[in-house]
This record gives C-alpha cells, structure tokens and sequence, in this order.
C-alpha cells in the first residue's frame, strides 16, 4: 500500500539539478515494487510519496547512481544518500537493484462512546476533533457511528495530541475536558501510552505490526428540568405564568420563560452541580405572584438524578425524580391561589331623591392608576363592574381601586373619585373607603359577592341677577 516514485536528476549547464522521468509505482501485498527501464550512468532519487494507514511516511530521500563496470562490465549501484535497511543488492544476471527500506509502524486512535451510567447504550454524533503530528493544522475531525465507534490512522508514535470534544449527541453534556495522549515506543515491539484527561479507561493492541489504542469515553444524560404549575385549590394547569431563571448557560440578569397550555416548563439546558435561581415574576390573571426565589442543584449520584433545594422550600409544593422515553426528568410541582372576587353594582340616582334614577353617567374605574374597565349607566340607572379583586391582609397584591365619574348625566354635576377597597370580613364583603376621600356612597349592601352602591348626583344650576 506505500507509493514510491523514482526520478533521474540531472545537472544542467548552470549546474542546476533538474528532474526528469519520474515513474511511481505502489508496493504489493509483499512489500516490493519494480520499477524497470532505468537508465546506465543516471542519478536517481527514490522517495515514498505515500505510505500504508498503518506505516508513518518515511521522509528519508534515497540517491543512487547507477553505472557499469568499464573492465568488468558489471552494474555497479553507489549509494550518495539516505538510509537503507540493509545493504543494496545488484542481480548482475537480471540487472535488478535491490533496495529495502523500512517505515516505522503508525498508531491508529479507536473512540469507543457510552452513556456514562449505562455503557450499554452506544452514543451516535458525537464530534471530536484531533490536533497533532501528522494532521492537518486545524486537526482532524472525526464522528462516531452508530455504534459509537470513531477511529482515525495515521498518529506519529512518540508525538503529543490533544482530543477534544466538538459536539455532543442530543441529550447530552458537551464534555469540555480534552485528552492529550503520547504512544510511547523504544523499539517498534511494546508499546505504552501516556495519557492525561477524563477518560473511563484505554487499552492497546498490536494490528499487523501497528498499535491500536482505544479510549472508551463516555457522556452523560442531560436530564428535563420541568415546573409544572397548577391551581392551589383545583389543581387545574396554569399557563401564562412567568418566571425567570439564573444561572450557568443563561444571561447574567436571568432568562424569561412561561408555562404553556399544559401549565409546563421544560428545559434541557441545566448544567449538574451548578446553583440555579429561580423566581415568578407573574401569575397568570387572576392569581397571586408567588414570592420569593427557589435555588436548586441537579446532581447526579452514579445514574440516580435528583433535585437539590437549598432555598425557597416552602414556595414548591413538590418536588420528583422520574423518567421520559429513558430521560431523567426531575419535576418541580409549583401552586398559585386565585385571588377572590367580587362585583360591584352600582345605582345613580339624584341626590335626595330615591325616586329619580340618572341614566348616562358615565364612570370609569382603575387599580394601579390602570383602567380596568369603563361602564355607563342605563335607564335604570343601572352599570356593573365584574370580577373586581378582594383585599386580604398579608398578600402582595394592590386591590384597591380608584372610581372616577368621567361625565355626569345632562344637568347634573359629577361626583368627586372614590377610592375604596372590598374585604372579607368573617364571611362578610365589607367596603371600605380610604380616609381621604371626602364624599362617600350613601349606603351599600351585599348581596351573595356583590357590593350594592347607591351614588347620588346633585343637579346643576346657574344663578341669573335680574334688576328688580
């Protein structure tokens, strides 16, 4: 499998060697080549162009100069350079040179690649890339079959590489640590290795002459970080909810992630060992943000995966270790409370006359200086406001609202803004108006979860001077 080519050099007028007549030829499965026809009283240069997968290229150069005896009439073969095996032989009966060189053995690298926790399970697509002697300067690139087997030939014995990782299968680590390896050899018979790096173990073989080393490296599972959020009372699934995650592999101020329809998170990104934040910025409409920040580990503990909460317990309502399609999947089971509700129903009358319902007015109400909603009242004097949120103590939520008169009805005059609150008390709505409101409703009453209110509109009038 080595090709060799012999060339004539010739001396030019200049004294400059020219090359002329170059043949090529590839040994046979023995070992030998011929290359006839050669030329009497020539300087040849011989040289392997290329050698087996199993054979390092030998650079040596070889220059003979063949001629004939004038008194013998004998081939005669001097040798001006490079190194032969032994002696060079001349057939004078079939005018044959004999040359015998020899190429030092090359290694050849096996990759073997396992799951790191069960190293039945081969692992397909994983890229390395080899730098070293020998190689191209940006390295070689070699990927693993399906049966997670890479091999590259050709390595330079006593020579440094350096194997590093590229890509991982899906689902798994990227291992970041390289190997860096040397085959180390003092006469072409034993063979050792010297190796540095993560790897689970290495073996060498000697294949037709050649050692072949392997190193069996293995990856580990990514695991599925899932939060699955659900109502506190129901248990029916919440999406919409927002939260933010810190920690290795995302933006320094967090990443923003949201429950889908299935009220799930679900991510194949979290590095083991390493200390994430976790934190609800918003619920769904409708329920109470869950305060506080959860800081957890994944870790790996030969194949069982789990998760590890340092802080923010009480804000999880469960935690648990599972597995989808043969993926570890730890599940973190989070609750939201809905905030209750009320409605308001309000009746627009003139003041100090029960008798006269005021259509028209036109009132707009507002929780954190934001418009909830906009309602006008009808020939009863009639408007509603639904699904308004109750106060209770002890929770981080703004139920207090804002009621603006935005027009009054024809000849009357519009009613100063109320800013109020509506909180279970024992079992019992209660409306309550902030201290600095000046004018307050006449009367309400709860009917089942409704605030009644009765507001009145005083009539307008202009005074006229007239003489008398």
């Amino acid at each position: 499998g080595a090709y060799y080519s012999v060339t004539e050099i010739k001396t030019n007028e200049m004294g400059e060697e020219e090359r002329i007549n170059s043949k090529s030829a590839r040994t046979k499965e023995d070992g030998t080549l011929i290359i006839s026809d050669l030329n009497i009283d020539r300087l040849y240069e011989i040289k392997e162009i290329k050698s087996p997968d199993t054979h390092e290229l030998n650079s040596d150069t070889i220059r003979i100069l063949v001629s004939i005896n004038d008194e013998t009439g004998e081939l005669y073969v001097e040798k001006k350079s490079g190194k032969t095996r032994t002696d060079i032989i001349v057939n004078q009966e079939e005018r044959i040179i004999y040359l015998e060189v020899e190429d030092n053995p090359s290694a050849k690298l096996k990759i073997q690649k396992t799951d790191k926790d069960n190293s039945e399970i081969k692992i397909a697509n994983v890229r390395y890339k080899i730098i070293g002697d020998n190689l191209p300067e940006s390295g070689s690139i070699v990927t693993t079959n399906k049966d997670g087997i890479a091999e590259i030939q050709g390595l330079t014995i006593g020579k440094k590489y350096i194997l590093q990782e590229t890509k991982a299968a899906n689902g798994y680590y990227l291992e970041e640590a390289t190997v860096e390896f040397t085959i180390l050899t003092s006469d072409y018979i034993n063979y050792d290795i010297e190796v540095s790096g993560n790897i689970k173990d290495s073996n060498i073989e000697i294949i037709e002459n050649s050692p072949a080393i392997t190193f069996n490296l293995t990856n580990e599972r990514i695991p599925i970080f899932k939060i699955v959020k659900t109502d506190k009372n129901t248990g029916e699934r919440l999406g919409k909810v927002k939260y933010k995650l810190k920690g290795k592999g995302f933006v320094e101020n967090g990443s923003k992630l949201i429950t889908n329809e299935q009220g799930e998170i679900q991510l194949s990104t979290l590095y083991l060992n390493e200390e994430y934040i976790l934190e609800e910025t918003k619920a769904l409409e409708g329920y109470y943000t869950k305060a506080g920040e959860i800081k957890f580990q994944i870790l790996n503990n030969n194949g069982n995966y789990s998760l590890k909460i340092n802080s923010g317990e009480d804000i999880i309502k469960s935690t648990e270790s599972t597995y989808t399609n043969g993926i570890p999947t730890l599940i973190l089971y989070m609750e939201n409370e809905r905030i209750p509700t009320f409605n308001l129903d309000i009746t627009k009358i003139e003041k100090d006359n029960l008798e006269v319902l005021l259509q028209g007015a036109k009132f707009r109400l507002y929780r954190d200086e934001k418009l909830v909603g906009e309602a006008i009242s009808n020939e009863q004097g009639k408007l509603e406001f639904k699904n308004l949120y109750q106060y209770e103590e002890g929770k981080d939520f703004n139920s207090t609202y804002t009621l603006t008169e935005a027009e009054a009805p024809n000849g009357y005059t519009t009613m100063k803004d109320i800013t109020f609150r509506v909180q279970n008390v024992d079992g019992i709505l209660k409306f309550i108006e902030e201290s600095n409101n000046i004018e307050s409703p006449r009367s309400y009453e709860v009917v089942e979860n409704t605030i009644k209110l009765v507001l009145e509109n005083s009539p307008s009038f202009k005074l006229i001077k007239v003489d008398v």
